[in-house]
Protein backbone atom coordinates (compact mmCIF):
# COMPACT_ATOMS: atom_id res chain seq x y z
CA UNK A 1 0.00 0.00 0.00
CA UNK A 2 1.90 3.21 -1.27
CA UNK A 3 -0.52 6.23 -0.41
CA UNK A 4 -3.87 7.37 1.01
CA UNK A 5 -6.38 8.96 -2.12
CA UNK A 6 -9.35 9.54 -0.52
CA UNK A 7 -12.58 8.67 0.99
CA UNK A 8 -16.18 7.56 0.24
CA UNK A 9 -19.30 7.62 1.74
CA UNK A 10 -18.28 5.12 4.22
CA UNK A 11 -15.27 3.22 2.68
CA UNK A 12 -11.41 4.91 2.22
CA UNK A 13 -9.53 4.28 -0.87
CA UNK A 14 -5.81 3.73 -1.16
CA UNK A 15 -3.28 3.38 -4.03
CA UNK A 16 -1.69 -0.13 -3.95
CA UNK A 17 0.44 -2.62 -5.60
CA UNK A 18 -0.79 -5.44 -7.01
CA UNK A 19 2.27 -7.78 -6.92
CA UNK A 20 0.79 -10.64 -8.61
CA UNK A 21 -0.28 -8.55 -11.35
CA UNK A 22 2.45 -6.17 -11.35
CA UNK A 23 0.50 -3.33 -11.54
CA UNK A 24 -0.94 -0.13 -9.38
CA UNK A 25 -4.52 -0.43 -8.15
CA UNK A 26 -7.06 1.50 -5.92
CA UNK A 27 -7.64 -0.39 -2.85
CA UNK A 28 -11.30 0.74 -1.75
CA UNK A 29 -11.52 -0.55 1.66
CA UNK A 30 -14.38 -1.22 4.04
CA UNK A 31 -14.23 -1.78 8.01
CA UNK A 32 -16.58 -4.42 9.72
CA UNK A 33 -17.80 -4.49 13.23
CA UNK A 34 -16.03 -6.76 15.94
CA UNK A 35 -18.77 -9.19 16.11
CA UNK A 36 -18.73 -10.04 12.37
CA UNK A 37 -22.07 -8.53 11.21
CA UNK A 38 -21.30 -7.21 7.68
CA UNK A 39 -22.09 -3.08 8.39
CA UNK A 40 -23.78 -0.88 5.36
CA UNK A 41 -20.14 0.14 4.06
CA UNK A 42 -19.59 -3.51 3.52
CA UNK A 43 -22.85 -4.19 1.89
CA UNK A 44 -22.65 -1.55 -1.07
CA UNK A 45 -18.97 -2.76 -1.54
CA UNK A 46 -20.52 -5.83 -2.48
CA UNK A 47 -22.69 -4.70 -4.32
CA UNK A 48 -20.50 -1.96 -6.09
CA UNK A 49 -18.45 -5.14 -6.80
CA UNK A 50 -21.29 -6.92 -8.08
CA UNK A 51 -22.61 -4.46 -10.45
CA UNK A 52 -18.67 -4.05 -12.29
CA UNK A 53 -18.44 -7.63 -12.36
CA UNK A 54 -21.76 -7.60 -14.26
CA UNK A 55 -20.74 -4.81 -16.76
CA UNK A 56 -19.76 -6.69 -20.10
CA UNK A 57 -17.62 -3.69 -22.03
CA UNK A 58 -15.74 -2.19 -19.61
CA UNK A 59 -13.89 -0.32 -22.42
CA UNK A 60 -15.40 3.00 -20.54
CA UNK A 61 -16.36 1.36 -17.04
CA UNK A 62 -13.42 1.24 -14.26
CA UNK A 63 -12.16 -2.71 -13.96
CA UNK A 64 -12.63 -4.67 -10.62
CA UNK A 65 -9.70 -6.79 -9.81
CA UNK A 66 -10.96 -8.86 -6.86
CA UNK A 67 -11.98 -8.62 -3.44
CA UNK A 68 -10.12 -9.64 -0.07
CA UNK A 69 -11.47 -10.34 2.98
CA UNK A 70 -8.71 -9.49 5.80
CA UNK A 71 -8.82 -9.78 9.54
CA UNK A 72 -6.54 -7.16 11.26
CA UNK A 73 -7.06 -7.86 15.27
CA UNK A 74 -11.07 -7.64 16.32
CA UNK A 75 -11.39 -6.06 13.30
CA UNK A 76 -13.00 -7.31 9.63
CA UNK A 77 -11.64 -5.43 6.69
CA UNK A 78 -13.12 -6.00 2.92
CA UNK A 79 -10.93 -4.56 0.46
CA UNK A 80 -12.26 -4.05 -3.65
CA UNK A 81 -9.15 -3.95 -5.91
CA UNK A 82 -9.80 -2.11 -9.08
CA UNK A 83 -8.05 -0.49 -11.79
CA UNK A 84 -6.58 2.92 -10.62
CA UNK A 85 -7.12 6.16 -12.87
CA UNK A 86 -3.52 8.15 -12.82
CA UNK A 87 -4.96 10.63 -14.66
CA UNK A 88 -7.36 11.91 -11.87
CA UNK A 89 -11.14 12.88 -12.40
CA UNK A 90 -13.02 14.91 -15.02
CA UNK A 91 -14.31 17.10 -12.87
CA UNK A 92 -10.25 18.32 -12.44
CA UNK A 93 -9.38 17.89 -15.88
CA UNK A 94 -12.17 20.65 -16.07
CA UNK A 95 -10.96 22.65 -13.54
CA UNK A 96 -7.49 22.95 -14.92
CA UNK A 97 -7.59 22.48 -18.28
CA UNK A 98 -10.32 22.69 -19.54
CA UNK A 99 -11.00 26.70 -18.33
CA UNK A 100 -10.00 27.54 -22.08
CA UNK A 101 -13.87 26.89 -23.55
CA UNK A 102 -12.91 25.90 -26.87
CA UNK A 103 -10.36 23.43 -24.93
CA UNK A 104 -13.47 22.02 -23.36
CA UNK A 105 -15.82 21.94 -26.10
CA UNK A 106 -13.22 20.07 -28.32
CA UNK A 107 -11.69 18.31 -25.83
CA UNK A 108 -14.64 18.08 -23.16
CA UNK A 109 -17.05 16.73 -25.43
CA UNK A 110 -14.63 14.27 -26.91
CA UNK A 111 -14.15 12.83 -23.24
CA UNK A 112 -18.37 13.31 -22.76
CA UNK A 113 -18.92 10.61 -25.68
CA UNK A 114 -16.62 8.28 -23.65
CA UNK A 115 -18.56 8.82 -20.39
CA UNK A 116 -21.71 8.44 -22.64
CA UNK A 117 -20.40 5.56 -23.92
CA UNK A 118 -19.78 3.84 -20.57
CA UNK A 119 -23.17 4.88 -18.51
CA UNK A 120 -24.38 3.18 -21.91
CA UNK A 121 -23.00 -0.31 -21.26
CA UNK A 122 -23.96 0.33 -17.39
CA UNK A 123 -27.64 0.61 -19.05
CA UNK A 124 -26.88 -2.74 -20.74
CA UNK A 125 -25.94 -4.45 -17.87
CA UNK A 126 -29.35 -3.41 -16.56
CA UNK A 127 -28.17 -1.02 -14.30
CA UNK A 128 -28.95 2.63 -13.21
CA UNK A 129 -25.70 4.64 -11.91
CA UNK A 130 -27.89 7.16 -10.05
CA UNK A 131 -24.74 9.65 -8.83
CA UNK A 132 -23.63 10.61 -12.76
CA UNK A 133 -21.12 13.43 -12.25
CA UNK A 134 -17.69 14.88 -12.91
CA UNK A 135 -16.53 13.26 -9.71
CA UNK A 136 -17.15 10.23 -10.56
CA UNK A 137 -15.43 10.59 -14.29
CA UNK A 138 -11.76 9.25 -14.23
CA UNK A 139 -9.09 8.95 -16.84
CA UNK A 140 -6.66 6.48 -17.13
CA UNK A 141 -3.42 6.12 -19.89
CA UNK A 142 -6.43 4.65 -22.17
CA UNK A 143 -9.85 6.56 -22.03
CA UNK A 144 -12.40 8.15 -19.97
CA UNK A 145 -13.73 5.46 -17.60
CA UNK A 146 -17.13 5.91 -15.27
CA UNK A 147 -16.57 4.73 -11.75
CA UNK A 148 -18.52 5.04 -8.28
CA UNK A 149 -20.97 2.10 -8.98
CA UNK A 150 -21.91 2.29 -5.14
CA UNK A 151 -25.12 3.26 -5.43
CA UNK A 152 -26.45 1.72 -8.61
CA UNK A 153 -29.75 0.05 -8.90
CA UNK A 154 -31.30 -2.62 -11.44
CA UNK A 155 -34.37 -2.71 -13.34
CA UNK A 156 -36.23 -6.16 -13.77
CA UNK A 157 -35.20 -9.41 -12.38
CA UNK A 158 -36.60 -11.58 -9.86
CA UNK A 159 -37.71 -10.25 -6.30
CA UNK A 160 -34.97 -11.88 -4.50
CA UNK A 161 -32.32 -9.78 -6.93
CA UNK A 162 -34.03 -6.52 -7.08
CA UNK A 163 -33.92 -6.82 -2.89
CA UNK A 164 -30.29 -7.07 -3.20
CA UNK A 165 -29.79 -4.24 -5.64
CA UNK A 166 -32.61 -1.81 -4.83
CA UNK A 167 -32.14 -1.55 -0.86
CA UNK A 168 -32.27 1.71 0.01
CA UNK A 169 -28.98 1.27 1.78
CA UNK A 170 -28.04 5.54 1.47
CA UNK A 171 -29.95 8.88 -0.11
CA UNK A 172 -27.86 7.97 -3.32
CA UNK A 173 -26.83 11.35 -6.07
CA UNK A 174 -25.65 14.78 -6.27
CA UNK A 175 -28.77 17.27 -6.17
CA UNK A 176 -27.03 19.54 -8.48
CA UNK A 177 -27.08 16.86 -11.25
CA UNK A 178 -30.06 14.41 -10.39
CA UNK A 179 -33.32 14.35 -12.35
CA UNK A 180 -36.64 15.63 -11.01
CA UNK A 181 -38.36 12.59 -10.42
CA UNK A 182 -35.10 11.54 -8.67
CA UNK A 183 -35.64 14.02 -5.52
CA UNK A 184 -38.65 12.63 -5.14
CA UNK A 185 -38.52 8.96 -5.95
CA UNK A 186 -40.32 7.01 -2.59
CA UNK A 187 -38.51 3.72 -3.74
CA UNK A 188 -35.10 3.34 -6.12
CA UNK A 189 -37.31 1.25 -8.32
CA UNK A 190 -39.16 4.03 -9.54
CA UNK A 191 -36.60 5.18 -11.37
CA UNK A 192 -35.39 4.55 -14.62
CA UNK A 193 -32.67 4.96 -17.53
CA UNK A 194 -33.84 8.29 -18.12
CA UNK A 195 -32.98 9.70 -14.69
CA UNK A 196 -29.33 9.10 -15.77
CA UNK A 197 -29.71 10.51 -18.91
CA UNK A 198 -31.06 13.98 -17.37
CA UNK A 199 -27.71 13.38 -15.54
CA UNK A 200 -25.54 13.71 -18.60
CA UNK A 201 -27.57 16.52 -19.73
CA UNK A 202 -26.37 18.75 -16.86
CA UNK A 203 -22.67 17.89 -17.00
CA UNK A 204 -23.27 18.51 -21.05
CA UNK A 205 -24.55 21.59 -20.17
CA UNK A 206 -21.41 22.31 -17.74
CA UNK A 207 -19.09 21.28 -20.47
CA UNK A 208 -20.41 23.55 -22.86
CA UNK A 209 -21.38 26.57 -20.68
CA UNK A 210 -18.59 29.51 -21.04
CA UNK A 211 -18.07 29.48 -17.66
CA UNK A 212 -17.98 26.05 -16.81
CA UNK A 213 -21.29 26.23 -14.64
CA UNK A 214 -24.11 23.64 -13.99
CA UNK A 215 -27.45 25.18 -14.80
CA UNK A 216 -28.69 25.53 -10.98
CA UNK A 217 -26.78 25.63 -7.50
CA UNK A 218 -28.47 26.03 -4.38
CA UNK A 219 -30.25 24.51 -1.59
CA UNK A 220 -31.90 20.80 -1.72
CA UNK A 221 -35.28 22.06 -1.47
CA UNK A 222 -34.21 25.11 -4.18
CA UNK A 223 -32.36 22.12 -6.61
CA UNK A 224 -35.03 20.33 -6.36
CA UNK A 225 -37.80 23.37 -7.24
CA UNK A 226 -35.56 24.73 -9.94
CA UNK A 227 -35.22 20.82 -11.58
CA UNK A 228 -38.60 20.48 -11.16
CA UNK A 229 -39.94 23.57 -12.49
CA UNK A 230 -37.20 26.15 -14.40
CA UNK A 231 -36.08 25.64 -17.63
CA UNK A 232 -31.95 25.41 -17.88
CA UNK A 233 -30.77 29.33 -18.77
CA UNK A 234 -29.72 29.63 -22.47
CA UNK A 235 -26.15 28.45 -23.25
CA UNK A 236 -24.00 31.25 -25.22
CA UNK A 237 -22.06 30.93 -27.90
CA UNK A 238 -22.82 27.17 -28.87
CA UNK A 239 -24.32 25.77 -32.00
CA UNK A 240 -27.82 25.15 -32.08
CA UNK A 241 -27.90 21.44 -32.74
CA UNK A 242 -26.24 21.15 -29.37
CA UNK A 243 -28.74 23.15 -27.46
CA UNK A 244 -30.93 20.66 -28.80
CA UNK A 245 -29.23 18.18 -27.32
CA UNK A 246 -28.50 19.67 -24.15
CA UNK A 247 -32.53 20.16 -24.01
CA UNK A 248 -33.81 17.11 -25.39
CA UNK A 249 -31.32 15.65 -21.73
CA UNK A 250 -33.01 17.81 -19.93
CA UNK A 251 -36.92 17.68 -20.45
CA UNK A 252 -39.03 17.80 -17.04
CA UNK A 253 -40.83 14.62 -18.13
CA UNK A 254 -38.95 11.12 -18.25
CA UNK A 255 -40.86 9.83 -21.52
CA UNK A 256 -40.24 13.17 -23.57
CA UNK A 257 -36.04 12.50 -23.31
CA UNK A 258 -33.35 10.56 -25.17
CA UNK A 259 -34.86 6.76 -25.44
CA UNK A 260 -31.30 5.70 -25.22
CA UNK A 261 -28.05 6.92 -24.53
CA UNK A 262 -26.73 5.70 -27.88
CA UNK A 263 -29.56 8.20 -29.25
CA UNK A 264 -28.01 10.53 -27.33
CA UNK A 265 -24.36 10.09 -28.68
CA UNK A 266 -25.47 9.73 -32.41
CA UNK A 267 -27.65 12.98 -31.85
CA UNK A 268 -24.32 14.29 -29.83
CA UNK A 269 -21.82 13.08 -33.10
CA UNK A 270 -24.82 14.32 -35.84
CA UNK A 271 -24.34 17.80 -34.13
CA UNK A 272 -20.89 18.44 -36.38
CA UNK A 273 -22.58 16.71 -39.41
CA UNK A 274 -26.14 18.85 -39.60
CA UNK A 275 -24.51 22.13 -38.87
CA UNK A 276 -23.88 24.05 -42.27
CA UNK A 277 -26.82 22.78 -43.75
CA UNK A 278 -29.64 25.60 -41.61
CA UNK A 279 -30.64 28.57 -43.21
CA UNK A 280 -28.37 31.00 -41.21
CA UNK A 281 -25.65 29.37 -42.87
CA UNK A 282 -27.04 30.81 -46.52
CA UNK A 283 -26.70 34.11 -45.70
CA UNK A 284 -23.59 36.34 -45.71
CA UNK A 285 -22.11 37.91 -42.95
CA UNK A 286 -23.33 41.18 -43.80
CA UNK A 287 -27.09 39.48 -43.40
CA UNK A 288 -26.32 37.58 -40.17
CA UNK A 289 -24.77 40.87 -38.28
CA UNK A 290 -28.04 42.23 -39.35
CA UNK A 291 -30.22 39.33 -37.78
CA UNK A 292 -27.95 39.50 -34.98
CA UNK A 293 -28.47 43.33 -34.22
CA UNK A 294 -32.10 42.85 -34.25
CA UNK A 295 -32.02 40.03 -32.36
CA UNK A 296 -29.91 41.67 -29.53
CA UNK A 297 -32.40 44.61 -29.29
CA UNK A 298 -35.14 41.76 -28.60
CA UNK A 299 -32.85 40.80 -25.45
CA UNK A 300 -32.28 37.03 -27.36
CA UNK A 301 -28.24 37.67 -27.00
CA UNK A 302 -27.87 34.11 -27.25
CA UNK A 303 -28.70 33.64 -30.59
CA UNK A 304 -27.25 36.89 -31.93
CA UNK A 305 -23.66 36.10 -30.08
CA UNK A 306 -23.82 32.16 -31.92
CA UNK A 307 -24.60 34.38 -35.07
CA UNK A 308 -21.89 37.01 -34.49
CA UNK A 309 -19.48 33.99 -33.63
CA UNK A 310 -20.08 32.44 -37.29
CA UNK A 311 -18.90 35.57 -38.84
CA UNK A 312 -15.99 35.72 -36.75
CA UNK A 313 -15.20 32.31 -37.96
CA UNK A 314 -14.94 33.41 -41.32
CA UNK A 315 -14.16 36.94 -40.26
CA UNK A 316 -11.83 37.18 -37.28
CA UNK A 317 -11.47 40.88 -37.38
CA UNK A 318 -14.95 41.76 -38.28
CA UNK A 319 -15.52 44.73 -35.88
CA UNK A 320 -19.60 44.92 -36.09
CA UNK A 321 -19.66 41.31 -34.68
CA UNK A 322 -16.79 42.10 -31.97
CA UNK A 323 -19.11 45.18 -30.85
CA UNK A 324 -22.31 42.79 -30.87
CA UNK A 325 -20.63 40.22 -28.56
CA UNK A 326 -19.28 42.42 -26.63
CA UNK A 327 -22.17 44.25 -25.81
CA UNK A 328 -23.92 41.43 -24.77
CA UNK A 329 -21.32 40.30 -22.60
CA UNK A 330 -21.78 43.84 -20.75
CA UNK A 331 -25.40 43.21 -20.44
CA UNK A 332 -24.32 39.97 -19.24
CA UNK A 333 -22.33 40.78 -16.40
CA UNK A 334 -25.05 44.23 -15.66
CA UNK A 335 -27.50 41.61 -15.47
CA UNK A 336 -25.48 39.50 -12.92
CA UNK A 337 -24.71 42.37 -10.82
CA UNK A 338 -28.70 42.91 -10.41
CA UNK A 339 -29.02 39.59 -8.91
CA UNK A 340 -25.82 39.79 -6.79
CA UNK A 341 -27.43 42.76 -5.22
CA UNK A 342 -30.55 41.35 -5.31
CA UNK A 343 -29.31 38.31 -3.51
CA UNK A 344 -27.41 40.33 -1.16
CA UNK A 345 -30.23 42.63 0.01
CA UNK A 346 -32.45 39.59 0.69
CA UNK A 347 -32.22 40.11 4.38
CA UNK A 348 -31.91 44.00 4.88
CA UNK A 349 -34.28 45.56 1.56
CA UNK A 350 -38.29 45.56 1.24
CA UNK A 351 -39.33 42.54 -0.83
CA UNK A 352 -40.78 45.18 -3.84
CA UNK A 353 -37.54 47.14 -3.86
CA UNK A 354 -36.22 43.45 -4.75
CA UNK A 355 -38.48 42.47 -7.35
CA UNK A 356 -37.79 45.64 -9.34
CA UNK A 357 -34.22 45.36 -9.19
CA UNK A 358 -34.72 41.66 -10.42
CA UNK A 359 -36.85 42.69 -12.87
CA UNK A 360 -34.82 44.70 -14.62
CA UNK A 361 -32.40 42.07 -14.59
CA UNK A 362 -35.09 40.33 -16.35
CA UNK A 363 -35.38 42.99 -18.90
CA UNK A 364 -31.61 43.50 -19.15
CA UNK A 365 -30.63 39.46 -19.81
CA UNK A 366 -33.44 36.72 -20.33
CA UNK A 367 -32.23 33.54 -18.73
CA UNK A 368 -29.20 34.89 -17.04
CA UNK A 369 -27.31 31.40 -14.80
CA UNK A 370 -27.28 33.70 -11.45
CA UNK A 371 -31.39 34.28 -11.86
CA UNK A 372 -32.44 31.28 -11.30
CA UNK A 373 -31.73 31.33 -7.33
CA UNK A 374 -32.07 34.49 -6.63
CA UNK A 375 -36.10 34.23 -8.20
CA UNK A 376 -36.45 31.02 -6.41
CA UNK A 377 -35.46 32.60 -2.87
CA UNK A 378 -37.07 35.19 -3.45
CA UNK A 379 -40.36 33.51 -4.63
CA UNK A 380 -40.05 31.38 -1.12
CA UNK A 381 -39.58 34.64 0.66
CA UNK A 382 -42.59 35.76 -1.12
CA UNK A 383 -44.83 32.89 -0.18
CA UNK A 384 -43.04 32.75 3.83
CA UNK A 385 -44.36 36.25 3.63
CA UNK A 386 -47.66 36.61 2.05
CA UNK A 387 -48.41 33.45 4.50
CA UNK A 388 -47.60 35.00 7.96
CA UNK A 389 -49.75 38.19 7.03
CA UNK A 390 -52.41 36.09 5.97
CA UNK A 391 -52.16 34.39 9.81
CA UNK A 392 -51.01 37.99 11.62
CA UNK A 393 -54.25 39.56 9.94
CA UNK A 394 -56.90 36.61 10.81
CA UNK A 395 -54.97 36.83 14.31
CA UNK A 396 -55.64 39.86 15.14
CA UNK A 397 -59.45 40.39 13.70
CA UNK A 398 -59.87 37.68 15.91
CA UNK A 399 -58.25 39.56 18.84
CA UNK A 400 -55.02 37.36 19.45
CA UNK A 401 -52.86 39.61 19.47
CA UNK A 402 -49.86 36.99 21.06
CA UNK A 403 -50.34 35.00 18.25
CA UNK A 404 -50.45 38.29 15.60
CA UNK A 405 -47.30 39.22 16.99
CA UNK A 406 -45.82 36.07 16.26
CA UNK A 407 -47.00 36.18 12.75
CA UNK A 408 -46.11 39.86 11.82
CA UNK A 409 -42.66 39.04 13.72
CA UNK A 410 -42.44 36.08 10.71
CA UNK A 411 -43.85 38.54 7.72
CA UNK A 412 -41.17 41.44 9.21
CA UNK A 413 -38.10 38.65 8.69
CA UNK A 414 -39.20 37.34 5.25
CA UNK A 415 -39.71 40.79 4.34
CA UNK A 416 -37.44 43.81 6.02
CA UNK A 417 -39.28 46.63 4.50
CA UNK A 418 -40.29 49.88 6.86
CA UNK A 419 -43.80 49.47 6.67
CA UNK A 420 -43.61 46.24 7.66
CA UNK A 421 -41.73 46.47 10.79
CA UNK A 422 -43.98 49.47 11.32
CA UNK A 423 -46.76 46.97 11.79
CA UNK A 424 -44.98 44.52 13.74
CA UNK A 425 -43.26 47.16 16.04
CA UNK A 426 -47.67 48.75 15.95
CA UNK A 427 -48.83 45.21 17.26
CA UNK A 428 -46.23 44.60 19.79
CA UNK A 429 -46.93 47.62 21.62
CA UNK A 430 -50.61 47.18 21.51
CA UNK A 431 -50.19 43.80 23.04
CA UNK A 432 -47.66 45.39 25.48
CA UNK A 433 -50.23 48.06 26.27
CA UNK A 434 -53.10 45.93 26.77
CA UNK A 435 -51.39 44.04 28.82
CA UNK A 436 -50.72 46.83 31.16
CA UNK A 437 -54.37 47.74 30.96
CA UNK A 438 -55.13 44.36 32.22
CA UNK A 439 -53.15 44.53 35.27
CA UNK A 440 -54.40 47.86 36.33
CA UNK A 441 -58.02 46.47 36.09
CA UNK A 442 -56.86 43.54 37.92
CA UNK A 443 -55.33 45.88 40.48
CA UNK A 444 -58.04 48.27 40.90
CA UNK A 445 -60.03 45.51 41.48
CA UNK A 446 -58.65 43.92 44.30
CA UNK A 447 -57.98 47.35 45.26
CA UNK A 448 -62.22 47.53 45.19
CA UNK A 449 -61.78 51.37 43.42
CA UNK A 450 -64.67 51.07 41.10
CA UNK A 451 -64.41 54.36 39.33
CA UNK A 452 -61.07 53.66 38.51
CA UNK A 453 -61.49 50.12 37.39
CA UNK A 454 -64.26 51.42 34.86
CA UNK A 455 -62.38 54.36 33.51
CA UNK A 456 -59.59 51.43 32.63
CA UNK A 457 -61.98 49.29 31.15
CA UNK A 458 -63.17 51.78 28.95
CA UNK A 459 -59.57 52.78 27.62
CA UNK A 460 -59.21 48.97 27.54
CA UNK A 461 -61.91 48.76 25.06
CA UNK A 462 -61.16 52.22 23.14
CA UNK A 463 -57.18 50.88 22.70
CA UNK A 464 -59.02 47.29 21.36
CA UNK A 465 -61.24 48.38 18.89
CA UNK A 466 -57.73 50.66 16.99
CA UNK A 467 -56.79 49.60 13.88
CA UNK A 468 -53.03 48.46 13.54
CA UNK A 469 -52.57 47.77 9.58
CA UNK A 470 -52.23 50.27 6.83
CA UNK A 471 -54.41 49.59 4.30
CA UNK A 472 -52.07 48.12 1.41
CA UNK A 473 -51.39 45.39 4.53
CA UNK A 474 -54.83 44.52 4.92
CA UNK A 475 -57.35 41.78 3.93
CA UNK A 476 -58.26 43.67 0.59
CA UNK A 477 -54.83 45.21 0.18
CA UNK A 478 -53.06 41.68 0.31
CA UNK A 479 -54.72 40.58 -2.71
CA UNK A 480 -52.20 43.66 -4.35
CA UNK A 481 -49.50 41.92 -2.53
CA UNK A 482 -50.49 38.32 -4.08
CA UNK A 483 -50.22 40.13 -7.13
CA UNK A 484 -46.84 42.14 -7.36
CA UNK A 485 -45.29 39.15 -5.29
CA UNK A 486 -43.92 36.09 -7.55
Amino acid sequence: MHSYLGQGIDCEVYLARDQVQDTDVALKVAVGDEMGQPPLAEKRLLRETAAYNRVRDHRHVLKVHDIHRIKLGAARLLAMSMEYAEGGTFDAWLQTRGRDPDVRRRDGLQLFRQACRGVQAIHDAGLIHRDLKPGNFVLTNEALKVGDLGAVVAIGGTAATTAFWNEPMVVAGTPAYMSPEHFTASNPADLSFASDIYSLGVILYEVLNPKCRVPFIGSFEQLYDMHANMRAPALLGIEPAQARVVARCMEKAPNDRYPSVEDLIADLEGCAGREGTGADDQKTPGEMISLARDLSLRKQFDKAVSLCQTVLRVDPTNQQAKYLVEEANATFDQAGQFYRTALAGMRASDLSELLLLCSEAVAAYRCHPEGGVVLVKLAHAARAFRRAMELGLEALNAGRLETATRFFRVAAQANPGPEVQQVASAVSELRDSLRDLQTNINAAIEEQDCDRSLKLAHSLGRLASISICPKPLGLEGGQQWKRSLP
